[in-house]
Parts: structure tokens; sequence; C-alpha cells
């Protein structure tokens, strides 16, 4: 019984470390990402040109994708975790 205590406990404290820390940040440097890199990728790949810049260009676009995917998920777990473990 006590060790089942104690294992909630924890669990309930990685949870609450993950949630309020790790996840917020993540969501943050995705954020970044979309906003502010993938947009500079385009704007260098396009003002090389030739196909050096066109693969710039397209690393840019797909960085956006990713990081536009990776902010719709954090939204999701950030707004409705629930708990494994029920008091």
């Amino acid at each position: 019984m006590a060790f089942g205590t104690w294992l909630k406990k924890a669990y309930n404290k990685v949870k609450d470390v993950a949630m309020n820390k790790v996840l917020p940040a993540a969501k943050k440097v995705a954020g970044f990402v979309g906003k502010v890199a993938s947009p500079v990728l385009g704007t260098i790949g396009s003002a090389m040109g030739g196909p050096t810049g066109k693969m710039i260009s397209e690393v840019g676009q797909k960085v956006s994708g990713f990081a536009t995917a990776a902010d719709a998920r954090f939204d999701k777990v950030l707004s409705g975790i629930q708990p494994r473990f029920k008091d």
C-alpha cells in the first residue's frame, strides 16, 4: 500500500514538471521555429536561387509544417491531459 502511494506521488511530480515546465518550453520553441526560423530559411533560399536555394526554401517549408503540427499537438496535450491514477 505504501509503495502505491509513493508511486502516485512520484507520478504526480513528474507530470507537474512536464506540464508546467517542459511542455510550455517546447511549445515556445516550436512557435519560434514556425514563426521566425522557417520564414528566414525560405527568404534565404529565395535570395540564393538555383537548386541549393530551392532546397533551403523547401527545408523551411517542411520545418514550418512540422512546427505548426507540433504546436497543435502541444495545445491538445496542454489543454486536456487526464491523470492515469485516480485518488
